[in-house]
């Protein structure tokens, strides 16, 4: 079986990957290596490259395309051209996209075509942003969204809160199967830092960063040795400016640390540390944050804002809270901190939950059970003498 895994992808050398969608591809690809049967070709448009170029990953092939970072027709629209040409030369007999253009593509070039949906924009386009520019492309990619899981062979979903919101338009079925976690992740040991929290994700305002902050300076009275560390991309400057003027003004500067993109390496080394991981979104389809401490062996704490509900079993893994509920995240967090066997318990239970759902491989064999499905039922009938 010849796979194209189209859609956002990390640069390799050194592994760097920025948000989800970027996760969920690179982790499917791993799982796929333990399958001799499946030839793994990864198409993905960067503005990150600067010309055409590909790279062997373990015998995954990944091609990379350059994007302009000027245009005057948005990348949405010229990526279902641009990665359609590069799927041709591959001839697959099933393209999975992981982004609505990447699956038009596909689609386009008259492929069996799978789709995981891992936004639910008409819910979260509103912290695109405020100007027209951002308001257009949070439409543009609504539309797209339901084009592709109208027209494709099949739709998954890394959740059930993404199912309930696409089940009915997906006539040709959607199954739910969550986003991998990469084997290292389950293998993090280490003495954690005392009170010390993780969050791990790009800086906008569809995180909330600025009430998280606000509510561990709560933690902060309790636990005076409290550390937040963020660990990821900023992707909305005023919004950091904001945070950062936030954080000046309340003392907070040496509690906070912003410690950008990081190598994995490097992260696997922040979750070590962690006492607990933590996201306060307005949003979430999935949480690679959660999912990934979850397998450390780490508690965690969520506004209960979509998929994170799939993932956190309230009580026994960790807590979820309202969104936007400073005082109920500050005081989970405390109870938290505060006590190294519930801590201990909360992320034992955890691995134990990420093994059975996020392993590479589980996810990996999920994933080939459809596609398996889908040429079955392409494949044209043999007709005797």
């Amino acid at each position: 079986m010849r796979v194209a895994l189209v859609g956002p992808y990390p640069l390799l050398n050194p592994l760097r990957i920025d948000g989800g969608v970027e996760a969920a591809a690179f982790y499917l690809a791993q799982g796929f290596k333990a399958h001799e049967n499946i030839d793994v070709h990864v198409v993905s448009a960067s503005k990150r490259v600067q010309a055409p170029s590909q790279s062997r990953d373990g015998g995954i092939t990944v091609h990379y395309l350059p994007e302009p970072k000027r245009r005057i027709i948005p990348n949405l629209i010229t990526d279902v051209f641009r990665l359609r040409n590069s799927i041709d030369t591959i001839r697959p007999d099933i393209v999975h996209g992981q982004s609505p253009s990447a699956a038009l593509a596909g689609l386009r070039g008259g492929y069996p075509t799978v789709y995981t949906i891992h936004g639910v924009i008409h819910r979260e386009g509103i912290y695109y942003g405020n100007s027209p520019a951002d308001r257009l492309n949070a439409r543009l990619c609504a539309y797209l969204v339901k084009k592709a899981v109208l027209g494709v062979s099949h739709s998954i979903a890394v959740s059930s809160y993404v199912l309930g919101e696409y089940r009915d338009i997906a006539r040709s079925g959607i199954t739910v199967i969550p986003n991998a976690v990469e084997d290292a992740f389950f293998q993090v040991r280490g003495e954690e830092a005392p009170d010390r929290m993780l969050y791990v994700g790009f800086v906008g305002r569809r995180k909330n960063i600025l009430g998280m902050v606000r509510a561990f300076e709560t933690i902060k009275r309790s636990r005076p040795s409290a550390e937040l560390a963020v660990a990821g991309s900023v992707r909305d400057q005023a919004y950091y400016a904001d945070i950062l003027e936030y954080i000046d003004a309340h003392g907070l500067g040496g509690s906070v640390h912003f410690l950008g993109l990081l190598n994995q390496d490097d992260l696997l080394r922040e979750h070590a540390k962690a006492a607990l991981v933590c996201i306060f979104s307005w949003h979430e389809t999935f949480s690679f944050t959660v999912a990934q401490g979850m397998a450390a062996g780490k508690p965690a704490i969520s506004s209960d804002c979509g998929g994170p509900s799939d993932l956190i079993a309230d009580g026994e893994t960790g807590f979820l809270v309202p969104p936007g509920d400073e005082k109920a995240f500050a005081d989970r967090s405390i109870v938290l901190l505060a006590d190294s066997e519930l801590r201990r318990r909360f992320g034992a239970r955890s691995r134990e939950i990420a093994n059975e759902r996020f392993r590479k491989e589980v996810v990996a064999a999920q994933t080939l059970r459809v596609y398996e499905k889908i040429i079955s039922a392409t494949a044209p009938l043999e007709v005797g003498n």
